[in-house]
C-alpha cells in the first residue's frame, strides 16, 4: 500500500523546536564564583552587553556595583522582578505591527464612540 494520498501527506509541517526558536531569557541569575556562593542578576536589554543589576533593580556598568545575593533563588527572583518592570513599561508601547493591525480595522462610528466611552471609564 502506498503512502501517497494518506492523511500523513495532508498534515501540515510543524516546525521543530530548536535553537532557532528558543532565545535566552533577557534577565537571569549569574554566578560570580565557581562554587556558586555569590550571585548577581543581570539583564541584556540595557545595552550591547549584559549589565548587572543593583539592589534597586537598576542596571550598573560595573559588576562591583551590583547587588550580590547568597543564593541563586534570590538572584532569580530579582531578575524576574526586573523583567516584570520591563513588561509593565512595554505594555503601553505599540509595535509597528500593532499599529498596522489597528489601522486595518474598520470600525463604525458607534463602535468608535463605545471605545471612547471605555477609554474614559
Amino acid at each position: 500500500m502506498s503512502a501517497e494520498g494518506s492523511d500523513a501527506d495532508e498534515a501540515a509541517d510543524v516546525p521543530a523546536s530548536g535553537d532557532d526558536y528558543n532565545t535566552p531569557t533577557p534577565a537571569r541569575a549569574v554566578a560570580l564564583d565557581v562554587r556558586e556562593t555569590k550571585w548577581v542578576a543581570e539583564c541584556d536589554r540595557h545595552g550591547p552587553v549584559s549589565m548587572a543589576l543593583n539592589k534597586y533593580g537598576d542596571p550598573v556598568a560595573d559588576v562591583s556595583a551590583a547587588y550580590v545575593y547568597t543564593s541563586r533563588d534570590e538572584a532569580d527572583d530579582a531578575a524576574r522582578l526586573h523583567l516584570d518592570g520591563h513588561a509593565a513599561r512595554d505594555a503601553d508601547i505599540m509595535t509597528p505591527d500593532d499599529i498596522d493591525a489597528a489601522q486595518s480595522l474598520n470600525f463604525s462610528r458607534d463602535q468608535w464612540r463605545a471605545l471612547g466611552w471605555m477609554r474614559e471609564g
